[in-house]
């Protein structure tokens, strides 16, 4: 389910941030971005059409009324285990890398999209410990 409000993502340091352009969309803090094919930031989902995961979203920005290149968001990069909840968990977990396949959504497995960060720990039941990684 795609996010609607804005969520806290606690990182861990260090986390670099980045100002990247946003398309025509809302986009909200905490969310999982891609790079569009014309290189704009957009909600991360497993499409072909995207260049790669770019970060997590650290504010809001609501470009949905402009264009593309309008607006800006502050994107956190390269962050240090993030905390997901995911009552799936299992300690086999470890160490599998993670795709972003929606804006609020780490899976184990994608069809279009490279992966965007490993499990460095899995609380069974509960969630993963997750690094994050900029693959542009």
């Amino acid at each position: 389910m795609a996010l609607t409000t804005s969520i806290t993502r606690e990182f861990g340091e260090p986390a670099r941030i980045l100002e990247t352009l946003v398309g025509a969309e809302n986009i909200y803090a905490g969310a999982f971005l891609n790079a569009n094919s014309s290189g704009f930031a957009v909600k991360a989902s497993d499409s072909a059409t995207d260049n790669g995961f770019l970060g997590i979203a650290e504010t809001e920005a609501d470009n949905s009324a402009g264009s593309a290149g309008d607006l800006s968001v502050r994107v956190a990069v390269e962050a240090n285990k993030m905390f997901y909840s995911n009552t799936g968990a299992v300690q086999a977990d470890t160490g599998k890398p993670v795709y972003a396949t929606a804006d609020d959504t780490l899976a184990k497995t994608a069809s279009n999209i490279d992966a965007c960060g490993i499990i460095e720990k899995s609380v069974v039941g509960v969630g993963w410990y997750v690094s994050f990684y900029r693959l542009r």
